[in-house]
């Protein structure tokens, strides 16, 4: 059998390029390449590639090389096993697999394994879909085009003792954020003298699993840069719900300026390089006078995107149309990141709970809100096609309607729409929860992980139930800073502590009185 390496390293940026102890993700993805058994070449694509012209490209070569077996692999990836590898290849040599990949592991742990008459059937299936021609390869394009057809494959797993999903953690250095997981994950080891370092870390031939606990049981690998920064850039929303707290009442004078905003998403991009920013923390953005200013700023960074969550009822035609062409000048988001995703709050199918809700007696108004929300869904739609998200928050309120809501909502969008569980803020509001929803284990905080969240006058909490806490008497952890006049990296690096307090297992009475630690962003 023989074996054809494809390295793609059309993703490959500057992170790719930085070293981890002597060496970068493309020479050490490069050194576990030489390593695999009967391999009769290892070709690079340099540079950007749709799917298709990856197809392309392995048959070409495998034709020129006579390769039975096609290894298909990111150049950014520096943690590449030579071990797996070689289990994925006999497993696909065993059962007569046209796939084979390994689950439960980390990303960037193992490529996947291709039969070459499998690349000519999924050559042939791409030429229908027009999304894998045009946009350029992800991580999981080949198996996200067989899951198109997936009966139509045999295929095959190699399944990790342990399973590390859960943690989401990514072995590759495309981002900022994954490259300093990577270089500190090997700082860790070589600390710990795991094996014998001196210039240099043969990952190709490490063990994976003492790799992956030494991950996922040290925080400042867990946790290197915010991915999702929720920022307030006003004061509440006009029609609060009954699942919004007391500071959701608005105050149309309340606002963070343009100008201080404009500071903060420079120091944001400087600081995490991408990241989603929301800006409906305790407000409607909709209701900043600058709004579309702010949309520019925030896109003029093809490393940034956004998340607006609103009730929708601001939005007009012209206001989508300025969207629209500021999306279509500031041009593709790097890392495949769509520039904006919407969410409207909805909540309900029927006016009378959409105003119950709303604490809107009168029915006659509750209808002109409900109706204009409705008609902003479909507006978006138009424009945004699949980033526009009716939401639904669930409580004893609305369960009766959830069903119907989802019904409705998965024939017109199919399945893009939001189920939000409901949270009672540590406390403060009535305790509406219909399900618990927590893991039998309690798991280390993703909003303590992943999140920064900036109040109007710049205030850092070290997580937004924490200025819920604050109001009755649970607040455990100080503020970080203040985003105008600290660094970033000092304000996430005081919240550090309290994320490994999860780590340790150890809760405050703020974070036990919470069960929002499992809930997931960006």
């Amino acid at each position: 059998m023989k074996n054809l390496i494809i390295l793609y390293a059309g993703e490959a940026g500057k992170y790719a390029k930085e070293n981890i102890l002597g060496q970068n993700a493309i020479s050490r993805s490069l050194q576990w390449a030489k390593q695999i058994s009967n391999v009769c070449a290892i070709k690079t694509i340099e540079n950007k590639q749709t799917l298709k012209d990856v197809f392309d490209y392995m048959l070409k070569n495998a034709l020129e090389y006579e390769a039975d077996t096609i290894i298909f692999a990111h150049s950014e990836c520096p943690f590449y096993s030579t071990t797996i590898t070689e289990e994925l290849l006999q497993t696909q040599l065993k059962y007569a697999a046209e796939y084979t990949f390994a689950d439960g592991f980390p990303y960037g742990i193992a490529p996947e394994v291709l039969n070459i008459g499998t690349v000519k059937i999924l050559n042939t299936l791409i030429k229908d879909k027009a999304d894998f021609c045009t946009n350029p390869i992800s991580k999981n394009s080949i198996f996200e085009l067989m899951q198109t057809d997936i009966n139509s494959f045999e295929i095959e797993t190699v399944l990790s003792k342990k399973d590390y999903r859960s943690f989401r953690i990514d072995f590759s250095c495309d981002t900022k954020r994954n490259f300093l997981l990577c270089k500190q994950l090997v700082q860790k080891l070589v600390q710990n003298e795991t094996q014998s370092m001196q210039n240099t870390f043969d990952a190709a031939n490490f063990n994976m699993y003492t790799l992956c606990d030494e991950a996922i049981n040290t925080a400042s690998v867990l946790r290197t840069l915010p991915a999702y920064y929720e920022v307030q850039i006003v004061k509440g929303v006009k029609n609060p719900t009954i699942y919004d707290t007391p500071n959701m009442q608005y105050e149309p004078n309340n606002r963070m300026s343009f100008e201080k905003l404009a500071i903060l998403i420079d120091k944001i991009a400087d600081f995490s390089d991408d990241a989603v920013i929301s800006l409906s923390l305790f407000g409607d953005p909709l209701l900043h006078p600058d709004f579309v200013k702010i949309v520019k700023k925030v896109l003029s960074y093809k490393s940034l995107s956004l998340l607006i969550e609103t009730d929708g009822i601001e939005i007009t035609e012209n206001l989508i149309n300025e969207i629209t062409q500021i999306i279509k000048e500031s041009g593709n988001r790097n890392f495949n990141m769509e520039p904006i995703n919407w969410i409207i709050r909805l909540d309900s199918i029927k006016v009378e709970t959409y105003g119950k809700i709303r604490n809107i007696s009168d029915i006659a108004m509750a209808n002109i809100l409900y109706q204009k929300a409705m008609r902003t869904v479909l507006l978006l739609k138009q424009s945004f096609k699949n980033v526009v998200y009716p939401q639904f928050v669930r409580m004893t309120d609305n369960e009766m309607e959830m069903e119907e809501f989802y019904r409705y909502w998965d024939k017109q969008f199919d399945e893009k729409f939001i189920i939000q569980k409901y949270d009672n803020c540590t406390g403060l509001l009535k305790d509406r929860t219909v399900a618990n929803l927590e893991p039998l284990k309690r798991t280390p905080c993703w909003h303590l992980c992943r999140d920064m969240c900036i109040l109007i006058d710049g205030t850092v909490p070290v997580c937004k139930e924490a200025v819920f806490a604050k109001q009755v008497g649970k607040q455990q952890f100080p503020d970080c800073g203040n985003a105008f006049t600290d660094s970033m990296h000092q304000i996430f690096a005081k919240g550090m502590q309290a994320f490994q307090s999860h780590l340790d297992g150890k809760y405050s009475s703020q974070c036990k009185a919470c069960d929002e630690y499992y809930t997931y962003n960006f």
